[in-house]
């Protein structure tokens, strides 16, 4: 794996919220930006263990369209509804075959 994404994996899961410093989310936010495009398979899929519980003021929706440059289907099985990015990026994977 690239260094700027093991740089966004070891940042580990983004903060809720509110509970986000100014610090964090521009941290997150730099990070995302300095992962270059495409992402491997590899990379798409260790990324996607980096979603919060929500959407982090946005960031949640860029490390999603980062994910989704590697053009592979990273979330192989329906995770739970209750994983609500990756079962985003599941079922996003899922519309673009056509599956209903």
């Amino acid at each position: 794996m690239r260094p700027e994404a093991l740089d966004a994996i070891a940042l580990g899961r983004m903060p809720a919220e509110p509970d986000a410093t100014d610090a964090e989310l521009r941290r997150w936010q730099d990070t995302i930006q300095r992962i270059p495009e495409p992402v491997s398979l590899q990379e798409a899929r260790a990324l996607s263990a980096s979603f919060g519980p929500d959407d982090c003021f946005g960031l949640a929706w860029a490390l999603l369209h980062k994910i989704e440059t590697c053009g592979m289907q990273v979330v192989v099985d329906e995770p739970e509804p209750s994983d609500e990015w990756r079962h985003r990026l599941w079922r996003r994977w899922q519309n673009q075959l056509g599956i209903p």
